[in-house]
C-alpha cells in the first residue's frame, strides 16, 4: 500500500526527470511544460495544509493582544490565505483589530506593526 510519502517521492522523481528532460532539449512542446506543470500543482496541493476559515479566525482571536511569538505566525497565515478568507471574517479581523488599538490591548509595538499588515490590506 503506497503512502502520501511514497506518492510524493514518485511525483518528485517524475517531476525531476521531465525538468532534467526539458531543459537539455531545444524543442520543449507545449505538453511538456503543462505535464510539469500539472506534476508540481499536485504536489503543491498534497502539500499544503488546509485550515478551515474558523480556524484562522480562531487563531486570530487567540492571538490579538498576546505578547507572544504566535503573533506573527498566525499574521503570516492569514496573509497566506488572504485571497480565500470571507469579506465577513475581513471585516471581522479589521473590526476587532481597531477595538484592540483603541483599547490599549493590542500588545508591544512589535505585534501592532503586524497587525498592521492586516489593516493594510483592507484599504
Amino acid at each position: 500500500m503506497k503512502t502520501i510519502d511514497d506518492n510524493r517521492e514518485q511525483n518528485l522523481c517524475e517531476f525531476d526527470i521531465l525538468a532534467q528532460a526539458i531543459s537539455m532539449s531545444d524543442n520543449v512542446t507545449d505538453e511538456q511544460l503543462q505535464e510539469c506543470h500539472d506534476i508540481l500543482e499536485d504536489l503543491l496541493q498534497k502539500s499544503a495544509i488546509k485550515v478551515s476559515e474558523l480556524t484562522l479566525l480562531a487563531s486570530f482571536r487567540y492571538a490579538l493582544g498576546r505578547q507572544t511569538y504566535i503573533v506573527s505566525e498566525v499574521v503570516e497565515n492569514i496573509l497566506t490565505n488572504w485571497q480565500i478568507l470571507s469579506q465577513n471574517t475581513k471585516n471581522k479581523m479589521k473590526t476587532e483589530i481597531e477595538e484592540a488599538i483603541e483599547n490599549n490591548s493590542i500588545g508591544h509595538d512589535i505585534d501592532k506593526e503586524q497587525w498592521y499588515k492586516i489593516i493594510e490590506l483592507l484599504k
